[in-house]
């Protein structure tokens, strides 16, 4: 195998593996920062006026 076989083939794959790889391992980290939903609560409140408040909450861990 001469230079320009391995400049034209080889370290371009090479190149294009570590970006791939870097960017599977940023995308995974980036989505698993520990903000996961541990619970959502939905309530309705009926008032004697007969108004109707609705409130939803999310919690995040």
């Amino acid at each position: 195998m001469d230079a320009t076989t391995f400049q034209q083939y080889i370290l371009p794959a090479v190149i294009a593996g570590i970006f791939l790889i870097a960017g599977i391992w940023l995308t995974n980290s980036l989505n698993n920062n520990d903000n996961k939903l541990s619970s959502r609560e939905k309530t309705e409140t009926k008032s004697p006026d007969g108004t109707i408040t609705k409130r939803e909450m999310e919690i995040y861990k």
